[in-house]
């Protein structure tokens, strides 16, 4: 029998109750992950016992995590991670292992607020796994900005993951790369690269180097978009194995051996860009040549076809433009502007536009601006199966690159601005009216704008600028004050106008999603960045100038910190040690004071200081910022007494002889010196390496002499050297095997 104390509903309410119970179901699947999205935050007082739901310390668990792999973890799509500001001496994650975003809920990871955010290697120091980057992205649909990123053993930031998006991120003096994509569908923008593959510094490497910024290994649809890169010991910027991948509105300069490099690539298209080297700039003495764009392959899939170089301005390098002939299958090279290229390697391998040796199909040379004021050759050609025409030559060029519709004479550019690092502007290379270039160039359906962007038309101008107008001679002029600080950061522009038929109107955008059409507007910055401020300037028949400022913002300052490296902690006297010391956050400009605990200072950012007698001393560095804000760090340096131990060198190979291929495992060891100690061998058949045990595979009979260089932590070196012979089964070992030269395979760093 059923129990009295069970309720009873009637069939209506049974049925009222069940549509009730449904619309709430339905509404529950109807929310989106945006309204469960949360925002985790990353402190350096945080704790990773915390719940990470909060940007300080409130009570209890409730605070902010400490590191960013514990936030990589706790993330799912829609959220978002705010680091507050400080120099963070640790890894920066590897995120989206387990979790990605979605299109429409990215995984955000960015800087809280206007605070300035470094991740740090701690002198080259971290990641200390082998290969491993400061940061890296394995997820799809992430989003990270607004972060520094320094001094890292490896790369800076790497993305593998799909449709992600990495800006205005600062990577620099890290051993290996700076930012580098794979994947599909991902972008960066408006980053900056620094002083990358200091691995390479000073041209140590023969093979193996870096780059500032690349999309590579089989990347997909992906785009570096509006960033720099400079005095990188690699390739600027790069699409190194990739397929329908873009490089546009870069400026790339003064990098090891090519600002812009082509590798590899399948339609892919570099475009709007500006590339320069200075003379005599910092790394010109440690590299064979520099290259202002390098087309080439390094013998590995796929094979480069379908490329474009287009509305690009180069200055400078020994060859503005490089093109390996056998790479340049269906090649587009149009509507750019060479100017000037070094004449340092001589005649023969030197030029302006130099296209080397192979044979290809399809490829067009047309509607360029070449121009050569000295004696270096305008081109060099060996390559066959491209196409040349209408070209504006400041001079003859060789017979081979001459053609139909081609323009020799003065291309009259305007030259105007600097052209120091850093300071060249596009604008150096726009043509004027009288140019030979003007209403020269034919019409090609693939290009239809020009460097600004602006329609070509049915009588384009030759080279990458477009002289609006007609016959216009209207110019615009903009200026800022003041064009740097910390934010917010309210600048007051003046735009004016020359020339052209008056009145004028003015559009300012400021780079922010900012806009003005005021001729004398003032505007305020409120996010930490680079910015360009750009007028255009229209005249009463609607032909249009621009004019540009650039804009640095920097972050309000953050909690002031001070840091020291020192090159040798521990040692016998007399101990020489170098300090490095550096500030972050507070309110720059900053002021050091050293006290080295025997009684020496200095006021040397870094100076250098030699501890006469043995003992244990502190040495202090005090950082004082603009505000008279103070930061200390101390290092202690132990010092003992008695006679330093010369550095020495042994190396061993097993085996040491055999038949090919032969492997063979090496041993180091160091004795005497002071450690820790660094190993680089070189193997005799081309290969080098930094462990301190490698192994090598010989592929060739030969004799192969090897050699170890040993150098301890205050600079002192020594070898070892050994010899590895290999031969046939049939055969003793030769003594020496001859080997073609090959182009140097530039391996991903």
């Amino acid at each position: 029998m059923a129990s009295t104390n069970r309720p009873h509903f009637s069939a209506a309410l049974r049925s009222k109750r069940m549509l009730v119970l449904t619309l709430l179901a339905f509404c529950a699947l109807g929310l989106t992950s945006a309204a469960w999205a949360k925002t985790y935050y990353v402190a350096l007082n945080g704790s990773d016992s915390y719940d990470g739901l909060a940007p300080a310390f409130v009570s209890g668990t409730n605070g902010p995590f400490r590191t960013f792999q514990k936030a990589a973890y706790a993330v799912r799509a829609g959220d978002t991670v705010q680091i507050r500001g400080g120099t963070y001496y640790s890894y920066g994650g590897s995120w989206g292992y387990s979790y990605d975003g979605t299109s429409s809920s990215p995984i955000t990871i960015t800087a809280y607020g206007s605070e300035k955010v470094i991740i740090d290697g701690n002198n080259h120091a971290l990641p200390d796994e082998s290969y491993t980057p400061l940061m890296q992205i394995y997820g799809d649909y992430y989003r990270v900005s607004n972060i520094e990123i320094r001094y890292g053993s490896y790369a800076g930031l790497n993305i593998i993951g799909n449709h992600c998006l990495a800006e205005n991120i600062y990577s620099h003096h890290n051993d290996g790369s700076g930012i580098f994509t794979a994947g599909t569908y991902n972008t960066i923008k408006d980053c900056r690269a620094q002083y990358n593959s200091m691995e390479n510094e000073y041209g140590s490497m023969s093979v193996g180097w870096g780059f500032g910024i690349s999309m590579c290994r089989n990347a997909r649809y992906c785009k570096v978009t509006g960033c720099t890169a400079w005095n990188n010991w690699g390739e600027g910027i790069s699409i190194a194995s990739g397929y329908y991948c873009t490089i546009e509105d870069c400026v790339s300069y003064d990098n090891f051996t090519t600002n812009y490099y082509i590798s590899q690539s399948v339609q892919g298209v570099c475009q709007r860009n500006l590339s320069y080297y200075t003379p005599g700039n910092r790394i010109q003495p440690y590299v064979s040549s520099q290259n202002g764009i390098f087309a080439g392959d390094e013998g590995n899939p796929p094979d480069s076809y379908g490329n474009m170089i287009v509305n690009n301005v180069v200055m400078g390098g020994d060859r503005c433009l490089l093109v390996a002939g056998d790479e340049a299958e269906s090649l587009l090279v149009a509507y750019n502007t060479f100017a000037n290229a070094f004449g340092r390697l001589g005649a023969y391998e030197s030029g302006a536009v130099f296209f080397n040796s192979g044979a290809s199909s399809g490829g067009r040379f047309v509607n360029n601006i070449i121009l050569q004021d000295d004696a270096t050759p305008i081109s060099h050609l060996e390559a066959t199966g491209l196409s040349f025409s209408y070209n504006n030559w400041s001079r003859q060029p060789v017979s081979g690159c001459r053609g139909s519709g081609d323009v020799v004479g003065d291309p009259q550019l305007t030259r105007a601005g600097s052209t120091l690092a850093g300071e060249l502007s596009p604008g150096w290379f726009r043509i004027q009216e009288s140019s030979p270039a003007r209403d020269r160039a034919t019409v090609l359906s693939k290009v239809t704008e020009d460097f600004d962007r602006l329609i070509r038309g049915t009588a384009p101008d030759m080279g990458a600028f477009s002289v609006a107008g007609g016959s216009s001679t209207l110019a615009a002029s903009a200026s800022g004050t003041p064009t740097s600080g910390a934010m917010p950061l309210t600048v007051a522009f003046t735009g004016t106008a020359a020339g052209g038929s008056a009145p004028y109107t003015y559009s300012w955008v400021f780079g922010d999603g900012g806009t003005s059409t005021s001729q004398n507007p003032s505007h305020a910055y409120t996010t930490a960045g680079f910015y360009v401020a750009t007028l255009t300037v229209t005249d009463n028949t609607r032909t249009t100038a621009l004019s540009s400022v650039n804009i640095s913002v920097e972050a309000t300052a953050s909690i002031l910190s001070a840091h020291v490296v020192a090159s040798v902690l521990t040692g016998t006297a007399p101990l020489a040690v170098s300090f490095t010391g550096s500030a972050s956050g507070g309110s720059s400009p900053y002021s050091y004071r050293w006290t080295f605990g025997d009684g020496d200072t200095s006021v040397v950012q870094n100076p250098n200081h030699t501890y006469a007698a043995a003992g244990t001393y502190s040495a202090m560095l005090t950082v004082t910022d603009r505000t008279a804000t103070t930061a200390n760090y101390t290092v202690i340096v132990r010092v003992t007494s008695g006679a330093a131990v010369a550095l020495s060198a042994s190396a061993v190979a097993t085996p040491s002889s055999g038949v090919a291929p032969l492997a063979v495992g090496f041993t180091a060891r160091a004795a005497g010196g002071t450690g820790p100690y660094r190993y680089r061998w070189s193997f005799g058949d081309g290969g080098t390496s930094t462990v301190q045990n490698p192994s090598r595979t010989y592929v060739a009979p030969g004799s192969y002499l090897v050699i170890l260089t040993i150098t301890d932590s205050r600079g002192a070196t020594a070898r070892a050297t050994l010899t590895v012979r290999t031969g046939t089964a049939k055969t003793t070992p030769l003594a020496a095997v001859s080997r073609k030269s090959a182009q140097p395979r530039i391996l991903l760093r």
